[in-house]
C-alpha cells in the first residue's frame, strides 16, 4: 500500500486535498494505482471536486509525476490555476525542471506565456534554475515569447546568464534568431554583464562565443569587465580579456576595471590587471583618484603593495611616480577615513613621500590629525613628518586636531619638538581659539598650559573676544578655564 501525504493549509492556503497523494519519489506503478483510484473515485466523469482537481495537478507538477498530470489535465482540470505564489503547475513544472510534465500539460493546452508576480513566465523559471531540458521544450512550443522580459526589465537570457547556467544559455541561443543576446534590462545591462558580476566564467565563454558585445555599457557606463572585477572574479575577466575586452574602459565616474578591484581589496583581480601589458595602473579617475588611493582607503594592504610593486617596477623617478597623486594622495585616503596604520606603514616603507601635499596643501599629517587617528600620525611622524607642516589656510596639523576636539591628538603634537601652539591661520586664529569656539574644556586646558610656557605670546590672543564667543555659546567649562588663565595673566 502506497504511503500517502496532503499538502498543509501553509503550503497553499485554501487548497486542502480530499485525497491522498504518493509520496516521492515518482514510482510508476504507485503512480499507476494512484490514477486508477482517482478514476474509480470519479467514475469515469468529473474526477473530485474542481478545488482538489487543482491541488493534485500543482503536486503532480511539484513532483515530476507526468502521468497523474495528463490525467487531470485531460478530465478538466484548470490548468492555469494558480498557487499562494501566483505560479500556475506549468510554471512549477519548468522551475522544478521537470520536462515530462512539462510536455504534458503543453499537450493539454497550457499557456506558455502566462507569466505569474513579477512578470515571470514558466521558460523565465526554467532558465532562471538552469533546467536545459524543460528550456528546450518550451521553445519547442508555438507561440513563446522568448524576449518577454520580467515586471523589473530582466529577460530570460538575463536570468539565466546571472545564475550562470550555462547549458540554459545554450539552449536559449539555439534560438537565436528569437533571442536578442545584446538586450539591455533598464538599468543597461546584458545577460554578458549579468554573467560576469556572478563570477560565472562558463557562462560569459558561452555569450562571448554566442557574440555578445563585451563593450557595451549600463546606465552607469561600466563594461562586463567592470562588473566581473568589481567582484573579484578573475576566471571572468580573463575570458573577457581573451575575447579582447578593453582593460583601459572607464565608466562615466572615470574609474577602470583595475580602480574597481582595488578599491574592493580583490588581490587576485588587481594582479590578472596589472600584468596586462600597456596598462596605466595611475589613471585618474575624474575626481583625481588613482586605483592605489582607492585600496589605501579601503585598508587593502596585499593590493596597496601589489600596485606600489608594479609602479616601482615601472618608474625608477620616484618624483616622476609621485607626481600623478598630487591632487589627492593615496595617504590622505588611507587617513581621512579611520585607523588604517597599516596601510599608511606600508606606503611610507615603500618611499612614498610623507609631506606629500594635496590640492589644498594639507599634508597626510594634516588629515591624520583632523580626524583624530592618532595611530597614524604617530606613524607619520616616526617617518619624518613635518609637524608644523601649514595648508593653504596657513592651518598646520595641531589647528585642525583642536578645531576638530580631538584632545588625545592635540597632546601628542604637543609633545613634538617645535610645535607651536601660538601660530595662527590667515584669519588670524589659533589651535586655542579654535578650541575656545567649539567648546572643548579639556583640549583649552592643554592649550592654555602650553601657551604658559610661552608667555611673550599671550598677548596676541584675543581674549575678550573668545570669551564673548564661549558665553555666546553656552561652553561654561571652557569660559570657566579662560577666566582663569586672564586673571592669571593680569597678576
Amino acid at each position: 500500500m502506497a504511503s500517502s501525504f496532503s499538502l498543509s493549509e501553509k503550503e497553499d492556503p485554501g487548497l486542502v486535498p480530499s485525497s491522498s497523494f504518493p509520496r516521492h519519489p515518482p514510482d510508476p506503478a504507485v503512480d499507476e494505482r494512484f490514477i486508477n483510484s482517482l478514476q474509480a473515485q470519479g467514475r469515469g466523469h468529473a474526477l473530485v471536486a474542481a478545488d482538489t482537481r487543482c491541488l493534485l495537478l500543482h503536486l503532480a507538477a511539484r513532483t515530476n509525476r507526468p502521468a497523474i498530470a495528463s490525467l487531470l489535465a485531460t478530465q478538466g482540470s484548470n490548468l492555469e490555476t494558480t498557487n499562494a505564489a501566483g505560479r500556475t503547475p506549468l510554471s512549477v513544472a519548468a522551475g522544478s525542471g521537470h520536462a515530462a510534465v512539462v510536455s504534458a500539460l503543453l499537450d493539454a493546452g497550457a499557456d506558455v506565456g502566462v507569466k505569474g508576480k513579477h512578470g515571470r513566465m514558466p521558460l523565465w523559471w526554467a532558465a532562471r534554475n538552469g533546467h536545459a531540458e524543460a528550456v528546450q521544450t518550451l521553445l519547442d512550443a508555438r507561440g513563446i515569447d522568448c524576449e518577454s522580459p520580467d515586471a523589473s526589465g530582466r529577460t530570460v537570457l538575463a536570468a539565466a546568464a546571472a545564475n550562470g547556467h550555462a547549458g540554459a544559455l545554450k539552449a536559449l541561443l539555439t534560438e537565436k534568431s528569437r533571442v536578442e543576446i545584446n538586450a539591455e534590462d533598464p538599468q543597461g545591462r546584458t545577460a554578458l554583464s549579468w554573467a560576469a558580476g556572478g563570477g560565472h566564467a562558463d557562462a560569459v565563454a558561452v555569450l562571448l562565443k554566442m557574440g555578445a558585445d563585451a563593450e557595451i555599457q549600463d546606465v552607469h557606463g561600466r563594461t562586463a569587465l567592470h562588473w566581473a572585477a568589481a567582484g573579484g572574479h578573475q576566471g571572468a575577466m580573463a575570458k573577457l580579456r581573451s575575447f579582447g575586452a578593453d582593460v583601459e574602459s572607464a565608466d562615466l565616474d572615470g574609474r577602470t576595471a583595475l580602480s574597481w578591484a582595488a578599491g574592493n581589496g580583490h588581490t587576485a583581480a588587481v594582479e590578472l590587471a596589472l600584468a596586462e601589458a600597456g596598462i596605466d595602473a595611475n589613471a585618474q579617475d575624474n575626481r583625481g583618484r588613482t586605483p592605489l588611493s582607492w585600496a589605501a582607503e579601503g585598508g587593502h594592504r596585499v593590493v596597496v603593495k601589489a600596485l606600489i610593486g608594479w609602479a616601482k617596477k615601472q618608474e625608477s623617478d620616484k618624483e616622476r611616480k609621485l607626481k600623478r597623486y598630487k591632487r589627492s594622495t593615496p595617504l590622505e585616503f588611507a587617513l581621512n577615513i579611520g585607523a588604517k596604520k597599516h596601510v599608511a606603514s606600508t606606503l611610507v616603507e615603500y618611499g612614498l613621500d610623507v609631506d606629500l601635499p594635496d590640492n589644498e596643501d594639507r599634508t597626510p599629517l594634516s588629515w591624520a590629525a583632523g580626524s583624530g587617528n592618532k595611530a597614524v600620525a604617530a606613524t607619520l611622524i616616526e617617518h619624518g613628518a613635518e609637524v608644523e607642516a601649514e595648508d593653504i589656510n596657513d592651518r598646520t596639523p595641531l589647528w585642525w586636531a583642536a578645531a576638530n576636539g580631538h584632545g588625545a591628538m592635540v597632546e601628542m603634537l604637543l609633545e613634538q619638538d617645535g610645535v607651536d601652539p601660538q601660530r595662527q591661520d590667515n584669519n588670524g586664529e589659533t589651535a586655542l581659539s579654535r578650541a575656545q569656539y567649539r567648546g572643548s574644556a579639556d583640549i583649552v586646558r592643554l592649550l592654555g598650559g602650553a601657551e604658559a610656557d610661552q608667555p611673550e605670546a599671550a598677548g596676541d590672543t584675543n581674549y575678550d573676544g573668545l570669551l564673548w564667543w564661549t558665553v555666546k555659546e553656552g561652553h561654561g567649562a571652557a569660559a570657566e578655564l579662560l577666566l582663569r588663565r586672564c586673571r592669571s595673566l593680569l597678576r
